[in-house]
């Protein structure tokens, strides 16, 4: 899986711009950040479901997992419909609060270079997008941190 850490001059052409090759690969990631979900979301139930009966207990809250994993699994189909076939879905973006803060720092700073017609009240929203392009903390999976 490759991990990819996105600079200010790939993600503010791509979320300010409606078309264009930055906007194509954002939305690859974003496509990469679903399917982690879906399958790191399902590899992480399977592995709390197995521990609690395991340990002769049960999950608390593991319909609301279930939930939520499912809506990645509808957004990952809603892409795929759009998409060509073939489309890798391995391409994960890594972000963290500093990476996005500094996204929305340069949002405001030069944003309306990119796009005359940006507004204030965009930002937020825009910060949101960037954001889903990297899954929920990239956080190893219950397996991957066994190895280490």
């Amino acid at each position: 899986m490759p991990f990819v850490v996105v600079d200010t001059s790939v993600s503010l052409p791509a979320t300010l711009s409606p078309s264009g090759l930055t906007r194509k690969f954002f939305v690859l990631l974003a496509y990469g950040a679903v399917s982690y979900e879906v399958e790191h979301g399902q590899l992480e139930i399977d592995e709390l479901v197995n521990r609690a009966e395991g340990s002769g207990g049960g999950v608390r809250g593991i319909e609301r997992a279930k939930d939520l994993r499912a809506l990645a699994a509808d957004r990952r189909a809603a892409l795929e419909e759009v998409l060509p076939r073939g489309t890798p879905d391995d391409w994960v973006a890594i972000g963290s609060a500093p990476v996005f803060d500094e996204y929305e720092r340069k949002l405001r700073e030069i944003g309306t270079k990119i796009d005359p017609n940006l507004r204030d009240e965009d930002v937020p929203k825009l910060r949101r997008q960037s954001t889903r392009s990297a899954p929920p903390g990239h956080r190893p999976s219950i397996r991957e941190r066994r190895q280490r």
